[in-house]
């Protein structure tokens, strides 16, 4: 590791609302995972749950360069903006958050080029591949899961409306609700639209709303 030529101290930034209470815990297998009553987004952590509500629903920007003034909600975009905007990135020594130069790196498979190793970090997972038990043909962890139940005859869960599968349970009772039991949770600010998720009212307000 090479030397800190520059080093800035961040202190933390996270104050979360008073309120974070609003998911339901939701029983999948052994694991438990955590369901937004406000728009349904199912995570698999508590204080990932708890993120989510500060930013999606609280509008609340957590997440400070230390470098200039912008803001972000999450912690990726802000280690992107780090790295493109200033050519830094952001590190832990001991316990303390400093900022030093950030150093490009490669990806070995596709030979992409990165802005700092945590955006690297974050790129190496697509590449990641699964044999299936059954056969041994390879696929990403995505794929094989519809391929053993297509080819294999494995059951995995199924939409009983349109045959929809996914390997996640939870998967397929939100394409339920979004699709076949048109469900509407989040109401635009400004018109009387309505929407089943944060991800579907952004989309409308960066369209409607660009002024």
């Amino acid at each position: 590791m090479r030397e800190f030529e520059t080093i800035i101290c961040i202190a933390d930034p996270y104050v979360p609302p008073e309120d974070m209470t609003d998911y339901t815990i939701v029983e999948e297998g052994n694991r438990k995972k955590f369901s937004c009553n406000k728009c349904g987004t199912l995570l698999s952590t508590l204080d990932s749950m708890r993120m989510h509500i500060v930013a999606g629903h609280f509008n609340i920007m957590t997440f400070e360069c230390p470098l200039c003034d912008a803001k972000f909600k999450h912690k990726g975009t802000k280690t992107q903006h780090l790295a493109k905007k200033h050519g830094m990135e952001e590190i832990k020594v001991g316990g303390s958050k400093v900022v030093r130069e950030a150093q490009k790196c490669v990806c070995e498979i596709c030979k992409k080029e990165f802005p700092s190793r945590n955006c690297l970090t974050r790129h190496i997972p697509t590449h990641r591949l699964f044999n299936c038990p059954e056969c041994s043909v390879v696929f990403r962890k995505d794929e094989i899961a519809i391929h053993r139940s297509e080819a294999h005859g494995v059951t995995i869960p199924t939409c009983g409306v349109c045959g929809y599968k996914n390997s996640k349970e939870w998967r397929v009772i939100t394409h339920q609700r979004k699709v076949h039991l048109k469900e509407k949770n989040l109401s635009c600010p400004h018109c009387e639209a309505k929407f089943f998720d944060i991800h579907q009212l952004r989309k409308h307000l960066v369209r409607s709303f660009r002024g």
